[in-house]
């Protein structure tokens, strides 16, 4: 038991050697006896049973392993733990990243995602590409997404559509005062957004009405 269980030294993860930073609040709690280390496991095991990572995070080294690293030029070795690197006595040159390229366009008008990236290219492997992203949303105050109009707010992200058309069912009722003319709405089809207006048969109706007037007058 120890009054500052997240102290440095305590797992293989806070060696002193890994630029571990004091706690500015210590929480009491278990600890592996000296000179023991908790591992990830949550393991009480010897400090040269813990691996050692290498700079680029992508692989561990077991203790008495070396390495050089030709990324930075230099010979490693992990030893309880800890990657002691010196200057390379090998042929090979530092491999420095590019600088990031500009952030590319906005994946979508509201809460997309823009990525930049940059390349290095090292001594006997293929070019390597580190990948950014962040968030974007568009500085558009309305635009067209499908058949809809959209907005963005961009504070909070949220994003508002509607449909808009110029045609709607009360237009085409509307849109004649001929009462022998009449225009029927008919919805929007398959690959369309807003319906149409479609004039019916007018003698039809032409006919019916003098139908209805000759009946009139003959009883009249």
């Amino acid at each position: 038991m120890s009054n500052c269980s997240n102290a440095c030294g305590h797992t293989c993860q806070t060696l002193t050697c890994r630029s571990c930073n004091e706690p500015s609040v210590c929480i009491p709690g278990c600890v592996c006896p000296e000179p023991l280390v908790l591992n990830g496991f949550n393991q009480c095991i010897d400090l040269n049973q813990c691996l050692c990572p290498t700079s680029d995070g992508k692989s561990n080294l077991v203790d008495g392993q070396r390495m050089t690293d030709s990324n930075r030029c230099e010979d490693c070795l992990c030893s309880n733990g800890c990657l002691n690197c010196q200057p390379s006595t090998s042929n090979c040159s530092p491999c420095p990243w590019s600088e990031w390229s500009p952030f590319g366009i906005c994946s979508d008008k509201c809460n997309g995602t823009q990525t930049r990236y940059r390349s290095r290219t090292c001594q006997g492997k293929s070019i390597e590409l580190d990948y950014d992203h962040r968030s974007c949303s568009t500085n558009e105050t309305s635009y067209k997404k499908g058949c809809e109009q959209c907005s963005c707010d961009s504070i909070t992200g949220q994003e508002t559509c509607h449909i808009q058309c110029a045609i709607t069912p009360s237009i085409c009722s509307n849109l004649s005062t001929d009462p022998f003319t009449v225009y029927e709405y008919l919805p929007a089809t398959d690959g369309e957004c807003c319906g149409t207006c479609q004039r019916t048969n007018s003698m039809q109706r032409t006919f019916i009405f003098f139908y209805y007037y000759d009946y009139y007058c003959f009883f009249y």
